[in-house]
């Protein structure tokens, strides 16, 4: 090729200069021309050089592009850059090219997985209203296990939620359609109307349900509204029509059920209509309010002032319903301490009562177990006095303050207590000095007359007749201490349950006899020395019994 393009050179420069010499130019003519022939030549060579290498230029660019591809794909699936085989450009593009494609595949093979999850991801979102927060997926090529872990978390928490608020919305547009229906009302709002569709899903997105609680609670808000007038009326038409109750107009009034829109209207008229009926009988319905008073007063332990004599005028009407409102407030407020209080009243009468019996001489005869459940009734209120008058004491303190009959509580329960333990100390004052002037009577047993004094024997069978009880020639230091008479202890007082306690453990231990002896033999002897000779007993105790 070199020697054909050097021979075509020489023979075209050839044939030119053998044409300008025919022609008949000049040496310098023909010379310009051989150097404009020359330069046109080394142009070409320029030219032709010069897109030659601009287009090997593009080639090494591609293939320079390939190669940077295929190492961050490889890099992406964690492989080594595969070694090439061809030599030429041409030949290192088509490999580039058909390698690049395989690891694409192969790639996209791997992030099938992951965007098979970000769809579901972003069809979540959407129906939730959210948006796609790319910061916590960020990585370099494809996903590692923990990217696809973490999403796989997103992902649950997205379909928990979504249940959720499914959930909410089901109960949400539930309760609505019910409080509309309630309420006899046509859906109007946007909220409204988007529960009232059927079959139509709405963005479920946390200002959409939070639009729908407004709803729910302004409905709700209604219906307590509505409730509230219908119980308030109804209370008053209650109160209305017992103290209208001699009036034939009252007779008979049947209310609506329940607190619909419909039934309010009635209940309003029936209301309105009682009202009127009002007005056209002040006095009597005055003297009802002030009998309500009375009895409210006396269940509060408050004694207000009301004025005698009054004119039958509304604001006559309006003053006494005013102070009968206050009493009904007072009441309320003061519900608990009023509880209290009742059941202290009650606790207290009990517990003097079984104080009482404590000094009834006959309680010892204990039949049935009397005494001991009596005490353990006795035991029982003592014990749960305290407490009440600590809760009670506790409560009245609040504002506003608690009073009976406008007097402190605390003061009243301390004068009860001052006032029943002088009267128990005044008791036992009077006790003892009436156990002071009482006389005892000491007797002893008589010692019978042997047979040597009698010059006699005593036949067996009158040695009991004997037996005889004489005064004791020395009354300081008696053999044997008996009771005393019947009309001596009629004028004892009876001792108190714990001086019953203390006389009984004297009692015990005085009879108590040893465990090692043996019985004595019976005798007839025996026997009536024991039913005319009473056992050793203190005489202050046979005294108090």
């Amino acid at each position: 090729m070199k020697g054909q393009l050097v021979d075509l050179v020489t023979d075209k420069y050839a044939k030119l200069n053998h044409l300008w010499g025919l022609y008949g130019f000049p040496t310098t003519t023909i010379d310009k021309r051989n150097h404009t022939m020359l330069k046109h030549t080394e142009e070409l060579f320029i030219d032709m050089l010069s897109e030659e290498e601009k287009r090997v230029q593009e080639k090494r660019d591609e293939v320079v592009g390939y190669q940077k591809s295929i190492e961050k794909i490889c890099k992406d699936l964690g492989e080594d850059i595969p070694k090439l085989s061809s030599t030429t450009l041409i030949q290192q593009c088509e490999e580039l090219f058909t390698l690049e494609k395989e690891l694409r595949e192969k790639k996209e093979e791997k992030m099938k997985e992951w965007i098979e999850m970000k769809k579901q991801e972003k069809s979540l979102r959407d129906d939730l209203g959210e948006e796609i927060t790319e910061d916590i997926y960020a990585f370099d090529g494809i996903p590692g296990k923990e990217h696809i872990q973490a999403l796989k978390v997103v992902l649950n928490e997205l379909s928990m939620e979504k249940s959720n608020r499914i959930k909410e919305f089901g109960r949400l547009k539930s309760r609505i359609q019910q409080l509309l229906e309630f309420l006899e009302e046509m859906p109007s709002s946007e909220i409204e109307i988007a529960m009232t569709e059927v079959g139509n899903m709405p963005v479920l997105s946390v200002a959409f349900l939070e639009k729908c609680k407004e709803t729910e609670s302004v409905l709700d808000g209604k219906i307590k509204s509505n409730c509230e007038e219908s119980e308030k009326l109804r209370e008053e038409i209650e109160e209305l029509l017992r103290r209208l109750k001699d009036e034939p107009e009252a007779v008979g009034v049947t209310l609506p059920k329940g607190y619909k829109p419909t039934a309010l209207v009635e209940i309003r008229a029936e209301h309105t209509r009682l009202t009127l009926l009002k007005m056209a009988n002040l006095d009597h319905f005055i003297q009802r309010v002030r009998m309500d008073i009375e009895q409210i007063s006396n269940d509060v332990y408050k004694k207000p002032l009301l004025p005698e004599g009054v004119d039958p005028t509304e604001d006559s009407l309006a003053m006494h319903e005013k102070i009968l409102d206050s009493l009904k407030t007072y009441q309320n407020e003061h519900k608990k301490v009023l509880e209290l209080w009742k059941k202290r009243e009650s606790v207290w009468t009990q517990w003097l009562e079984y104080e009482a019996k404590a000094d009834d001489p006959n309680r010892f005869n204990n039949r049935g177990g009397t005494l001991l459940k009596e005490e353990k009734i006795r035991k029982g209120l003592e014990k749960s006095l305290p407490k009440l008058e600590t809760e009670i004491i506790t409560l009245a303190g609040t504002s506003p303050a608690f009073k009976v009959l406008g007097e402190d509580v605390k003061n009243i329960i301390t004068t009860q207590w001052n006032t029943f333990n002088h009267e128990k100390e005044e008791k036992k004052l009077l006790k003892k000095q009436q156990t002071g002037t009482n006389n005892t009577m000491n007797v002893t047993r008589k010692r019978p007359m042997t047979p040597a004094a009698t010059g006699g024997g005593t036949p067996a069978g009158k040695r009991g007749k004997m037996m005889s009880v004489t005064p004791a020639k020395n009354p300081t230091t008696p053999k044997r201490v008996l009771r005393s008479s019947s009309s001596a202890k009629d004028n004892l007082p009876s001792p108190t349950y714990s001086e019953f306690t203390s006389y009984k453990q004297i009692f015990q231990s005085t009879m108590s006899e040893p465990k090692n002896l043996k019985p004595a033999k019976t005798t007839p002897r025996g026997r009536a020395l024991a039913l005319q000779t009473p056992k050793m007993v203190p005489h202050d105790i046979q005294d108090k019994f």
